[in-house]
């Protein structure tokens, strides 16, 4: 047996060179080869930037009527999230879309993560014409011009949402993937089970306490929500 050192000093072990032979198989080559570029990948994806995205909601037209999504950033921008300016509003997609795609273009390596994203790619979606959301919910897919600027959706509800946007013959697009598969359980769970003691006690009673009041809050609270998802986010 044949142990061949790859490039990143990782040993790998195949079958003896044929004896006329005087290097390694191709089969060995190959497998090199593969574990070469698989630490190379793996190297890549833990020096990118990771962003995780999410939104709040709020029962701003009755208890029995749709919410309203009154607030969405991210983690690279905790400070500058986008918000509703009056009670009688909601976000729009045209405003999430645009508010994304900067995101983008400012971290165009960054990887794009949620967490139990479904409820806000349906909030997202929120504003699109009937036609075009009957399209993504049928089709995982819509096309819509605004302003002029073509918007393009992807969405795979619970999984990944994709929004590319082009405009002034410029297209940028952004990945958002949904991560809640790989635990199975609720955030404070999964966090939790990562940090048994959390990394900064004070940020997260403040998520905690968040969790428990959230359900009531409504526009005057738009401060405590804020104050919330901003300690969530950089959780």
């Amino acid at each position: 047996m044949t142990t061949l050192i790859g490039a990143t000093g990782k040993k790998i072990t195949g079958m003896p060179p044929n004896r006329y032979h005087k290097g390694y198989t191709v089969a060995q080559q190959r497998a090199a080869k593969t574990e070469t570029m698989r630490q190379l990948r793996e190297k890549k994806t833990r020096e990118k930037t990771v962003i995780v995205w999410d939104g709040e909601g709020m029962k701003l037209s009755g208890q029995n009527m749709p919410q309203h999504y009154v607030l969405f950033g991210c983690s690279a921008r905790p400070d500058d999230p986008l918000l509703i300016d009056k009670p009688t509003e909601r976000l729009t997609f045209e405003q999430i879309a645009d508010y994304c795609i900067e995101v983008a273009e400012e971290y165009p390596n960054a990887i794009h993560l949620g967490y139990f994203f479904r409820y806000d790619q349906n909030m997202i979606i929120w504003s699109l014409p009937w036609p075009a959301k009957h399209a993504v919910y049928d089709r995982n897919g819509c096309r819509i011009r605004r302003d002029g600027k073509l918007y393009t959706v992807k969405c795979i509800f619970g999984k990944t949402l994709r929004i590319t946007r082009v405009h002034n013959g410029k297209k940028v697009s952004i990945l958002i993937e949904d991560i809640a598969a790989f635990f199975g359980t609720s955030f404070v769970a999964a966090y939790k089970s990562l940090f048994p003691k959390p990394t900064n006690p004070e940020n997260w009673a403040i998520v905690e306490e968040g969790k428990k009041q959230r359900a009531d809050m409504m526009y005057e609270d738009m401060p405590q929500v804020q104050r919330y998802w901003r300690a969530e986010i950089m959780a």
